[in-house]
């Protein structure tokens, strides 16, 4: 059982973890049940356990409803904000032919604003924690 449960209209991450990259998505809670809780989305949510109706833990992921700022939700958000990073870097690095110094000095500081602007996002993303 856990202790939070969210009310109508609050904000809800849909947190997924498993054998594969953990991922987490928003939704809205629509409205409550006796034992469930339905998303906006028509999805059904058990109310004690915070855990998708109908489904088992056997399987390769698992789904949860989580607080927006559960650290496990921030962690995620954080990690994709890099994954976009490293994704510009190799975009950006890869040489078409021969690079005049000009050049590639202006790769390496279109990848340091980038880099600047990750360190910004991953930061206002763990200043939203609660815990903090």
């Amino acid at each position: 059982m856990t202790t939070w449960e969210p009310a109508k209209g609050d904000r809800v991450a849909v947190y997924c973890h498993g054998s594969y990259a953990n991922t987490v998505r928003f939704d809205t809670v629509e409205r409550l049940t006796v034992t469930q809780i339905v998303l906006a989305d028509g999805s059904r949510w058990k109310r004690g356990s915070l855990r998708e109706v109908g489904s088992a833990r056997g399987g390769a992921l698992f789904y949860e409803l989580k607080m927006p700022d559960d650290p496990l939700v921030l962690d995620v958000r954080a990690r994709a904000v890099l994954r976009t990073l490293a994704k510009y870097v190799e975009e950006h690095a890869r040489p078409a032919g021969s690079w005049s110094v000009v050049e590639i000095t202006n790769v390496i500081d279109d990848i340091a604003k980038a880099a600047e602007l990750t360190r910004r996002k991953v930061g206002e993303i763990y200043a939203r924690r609660s815990d903090s």
